[in-house]
């Protein structure tokens, strides 16, 4: 008997009606405008440009592309001073390149001491080895070769240092016997025996100092811009890494749109479908009990 009652005419199974009052509040809640505190407190939903209110979706459409206002500016690389900073950090290697090069050919076979002369040619070497590096890191962007770089400017910091101590001492016997002859303590016959010659060593050690101070600024600058370069390398890459992740979410926030806005579309079929049967059975209802609830009949 229970079974009989859940079917249709056809056999297919009926849903329960709604109650009379359950439908006139729907038809009522249709009608009503929204309250005053809803309109204060700004809940309405308003249709979007091109949508009446009753077309009005909750999941909208989404562009193809991420819109700019997701992307985060934290790293934001100026490029115009990138540029400039890899321009002159390729300068500069190549300076260095053709200076130790040519430092080495003007020193071969000028330096008497073993020692001395090892540690000169290994120090420039060394120079000339980390400016080969550092210029295909710069051309290349590579972090790896500029470290390498970096590292091997400030071990060539203290071996120009190191050179500088080093002939100051080589030649300390010579600036003493320079520094007896204008006391009067040598004469010039002496001066001559000894075959010294204070204008040169004056002007070679001028020459020194001015090559050493040069040295020590162009590596100096090289190291603080290989720095910098290495740094704006890694903010760059971290921003591409940022945009991919947006991107990423906003492509998986999309195809998720799409299935919800096919879900909406169902529901709304649905409930339209469910109001259109409810509005015309309560006007069937109407039609049917309007002659008998007339007076007089």
């Amino acid at each position: 008997m229970q079974t009989d009652t859940l079917l249709g005419r056809d056999g297919v199974p009926s849903l329960p009606m709604p109650s009379q009052s359950y439908v006139e509040q729907v038809i009522a809640r249709k009608l009503e405008p929204p309250s005053p505190r809803a309109q204060s407190n700004g809940q309405l939903l308003t249709p979007r440009s091109g949508q009446s209110r009753k077309h009005m979706r909750i999941f909208y459409h989404l562009d193809e592309v991420c819109p700019e206002k997701y992307f985060p500016a934290l790293h934001e690389v100026n490029q115009s001073r990138f540029r400039a900073i890899r321009h002159l950090l390729q300068v500069l290697c190549i300076v260095q390149l053709l200076a130790s090069g040519t430092i080495l050919v003007l020193l071969e076979g000028k330096l008497h001491d073993y020692v001395y002369e090892l540690f000169t040619s290994g120090a420039v070497l060394l120079c000339g080895f980390a400016a080969f590096f550092g210029l295909l890191g710069v051309c290349f962007k590579n972090r790896a070769l500029l470290l390498f770089f970096y590292i091997n400017q400030l071990w060539s910091l203290s071996n120009v240092c190191t050179f500088f101590v080093m002939y100051m001492q080589s030649n300390e016997s010579t600036r003493k016997a320079c520094s007896l002859l204008l006391r009067g303590d040598l004469s010039a016959e002496q001066a001559v025996a000894m075959a010294l010659d204070c204008t040169e060593v004056d002007r070679k050690n001028r020459e020194t100092l001015v090559v050493m101070v040069t040295l020590l600024i162009q590596m100096w600058v090289s190291s603080f811009l290989c720095r910098t370069y290495s740094e704006m390398i890694q903010d760059m890459r971290s921003d591409d890494d940022d945009r991919a992740l947006i991107e990423f979410a906003w492509q998986r926030r999309r195809d998720l749109w799409k299935e919800l806005r096919r879900f909406e579309d169902v529901v709304q079929r649905q409930f339209e479908e469910l109001r259109s049967s409810l509005v015309s059975r309560q006007g069937v209802k109407q039609l049917m009990l309007g002659p008998a609830s007339t007076p007089g009949l």
